[in-house]
């Protein structure tokens, strides 16, 4: 019985192998809960042009939170949402290498100034992957909603630090989230 040698069974093996995982990528289901096919209803980058309900939705979750009559710049809690869910108030804790990313947040505040919005998505070892942002005035008073694209990611841990700026006032939500291998 003869043996192959290394470097000819890797020459035959890899390129086997990456056939074989490419193919069961575009035949696998992206995960339960997801849509077949992207969304191709995507907000661009910045305010979201909100309906009466949204703005009243926004201002009902800061009044939830506990931010009556904000006298200062308030970040409401942000989500990340795909274009792959069925809508973008749906979230989940595991991503996938095909998804586009996006961040969803809102602001309360009582000023009319303009604000800019920013993230930057690092590894779990610190290294930058992306750093994004807009600017510009909120579409309502005191309430407003904003989305930021991310895009896609490889497999991996992230975390992604947003930041609201008005003026001199600053707030900052932090969080991870992680992008898994197709199943």
């Amino acid at each position: 019985m003869s043996c192959i040698p290394r470097s000819r069974l890797a020459a035959v093996l890899v390129p086997a192998l990456l056939v074989l995982s490419l193919t069961a990528l575009s035949a696998a289901p992206l995960a339960p809960g997801r849509l077949d096919a992207a969304r191709q209803d995507l907000p661009l980058p910045g305010w979201l042009a909100g309906t009466r309900g949204e703005i009243v939705a926004t201002a009902a979750a800061g009044l939830a939170a506990g931010l009556t009559n904000p006298t200062r710049l308030d970040l409401l809690p942000a989500w990340i949402s795909s274009d792959y869910m069925p809508d973008r108030s749906q979230t989940d804790h595991i991503w996938y290498p095909p998804e586009s990313l996006f961040v969803y947040g809102g602001v309360l505040t009582d000023s009319a100034a303009p604000i800019e919005v920013s993230a930057r998505v690092r590894t779990l070892y610190g290294d930058t992957v992306l750093s994004t942002g807009f600017s510009g005035a909120p579409p309502a008073a005191g309430t407003g909603e904003w989305v930021l694209d991310l895009g896609r990611f490889s497999p991996g841990d992230y975390r992604v630090a947003i930041t609201v700026t008005q003026g001199k006032k600053t707030v900052a939500d932090r969080f991870w989230f992680r992008v898994a291998p197709m199943p």
